[in-house]
C-alpha cells in the first residue's frame, strides 16, 4: 500500500510504502521515544523511592540501637543527611514547576537548615568538637 507524503522542502508529493514511513519515523524519533522516556522516568521514581525508604529505615534502626545499647553500628547522621538531601531535591523540583505552592519553598528552607545542622554535627563529631 502506498501513502502520499508532502515534501516540505519542495512542496511536492512523495509516495512511500508503509514500511518506509515506519522505518523513517523510527529513525527520526530514536532519541525521543515516549515509551522509553516513560519507562526511564518510572525506573528513576522507583529507585528514588527505594533509596528513601532504605535510608529512613536504617536511620530509625540506628537511632533505636544507639538508644538501647549506647552505640550504633554506623552513624545515623550520614543516612539522615542523605535523606535530607534527597528531600531537598524532590521539594526543589516540585517547587520549580509549581511556584504558586509556597509550602514547597518552606519545605526546602527547613530541609536545608536540617541538612546544614546535620552536616555540622557530622563534622563536629569527627573533629572532636562535640
Amino acid at each position: 500500500m502506498l501513502f502520499c507524503a508532502l515534501s516540505e522542502a519542495k512542496g511536492m508529493a512523495i509516495y512511500m510504502n508503509r514500511d518506509e514511513i515506519l522505518a523513517r519515523s523510527k529513525k527520526e524519533n530514536l532519541l525521543n521515544d515516549e515509551r522509553e522516556r516513560y519507562i526511564q522516568k518510572s525506573a528513576n521514581e522507583n529507585s528514588y523511592f527505594t533509596v528513601i525508604v532504605v535510608f529512613a529505615l536504617i536511620s530509625i534502626i540506628l537511632v533505636i540501637q544507639e538508644l538501647i545499647t549506647g552505640k550504633a553500628f554506623a552513624d545515623y547522621k550520614v543516612f539522615s543527611l542523605a535523606l535530607l538531601l534527597a528531600m531537598i531535591g524532590q521539594s526543589g523540583t516540585i517547587y520549580y514547576y509549581n511556584r504558586d505552592k509556597k509550602v514547597y519553598l518552606v519545605c526546602i528552607i527547613l530541609e536545608v537548615i536540617g541538612a546544614i545542622s546535620c552536616l555540622a554535627s557530622i563534622i563536629g563529631a569527627g573533629m572532636g568538637w562535640f
